[in-house]
């Protein structure tokens, strides 16, 4: 173990992005771990995060090899199948697309004022002052 190289995987997610990493993943994985290395660590956003999860439970259970399985478990039992699911899927692609050609108004969540959201930089405030202030 002590001529291993130590590698942490940063695994990318977002849509495709995705998708390529769970292939790589499964592809680099599934002999378990490659000569010579030795998996420390992983990380990941949003799809990618799910993606480093499923691989680093196979890594912490001792069966890296068990990666592929779990990464294509996953996304196979998430996968758009059934008819309304297929149909709705169609509907938020073209959504966005009409969004993005500015023929729908683009709707956010940051655009919603949220009654808390003037009252917590104060909050905050006072909190870091009552610590300051403590004996």
């Amino acid at each position: 173990m002590g001529g291993q190289r130590r590698v942490a995987i940063a695994c990318q997610g977002g849509g495709s992005h995705t998708a390529f990493t769970a292939g790589v993943l499964s592809r680099w994985l599934r002999n378990g771990e490659p000569d010579g290395v030795r998996v420390v660590g992983f990380s990941g956003t949003s799809g990618g995060a799910v993606c480093a999860t499923l691989a680093w439970r196979a890594v912490v259970g001792g069966d890296v090899a068990d990666a592929p399985r779990r990464l294509r478990g996953y996304w196979e039992s998430t996968a758009a199948d059934t008819p309304l699911e297929l149909v709705t899927n169609a509907g938020l692609v073209w959504t966005s697309v009409l969004q993005n050609l500015g023929l729908l108004p683009l709707i956010s969540p940051y655009d919603v004022a949220v009654p808390a959201q003037e009252t917590l930089p104060g909050a905050a405030g006072a909190l870091g002052r009552a610590r300051q202030d403590r004996p």
